[in-house]
């Protein structure tokens, strides 16, 4: 959304009913994400759900969205490179 422009009515329907639409949201890719740990035979498969509702969250907006996606990942290899440091330094 822009402040410089004006909203369609589309638009304005989806804001309107923004809790169904991000409850679609949330459900579509809560579904697709289980089809795929099935399909996949991921182990501890709950993982990529949990993580998929804590990033996904109580929002109704793409754009937070992908910045929590990138500060779970980007946390995520902080954590991994930190752990293995620390085995590292604790093996030497």
């Amino acid at each position: 959304m822009r402040p410089d422009k004006s909203l369609t009515s589309f638009e304005i329907r989806l804001y309107k009913h923004y809790r169904v639409v991000h409850g679609c949201r949330i459900a579509l890719a809560f579904v697709l994400t289980f089809v795929l740990v099935r399909f996949l035979d991921v182990p501890e498969g709950t993982w990529p759900l949990i993580t998929l509702v804590v990033v996904m969250g109580p929002i109704s907006f793409w754009g937070n969205v992908v910045q929590r996606v990138m500060e779970r990942v980007s946390g995520t290899v902080l954590g991994s490179a930190s752990g293995l440091i620390a085995l590292w330094l604790g093996l030497s």
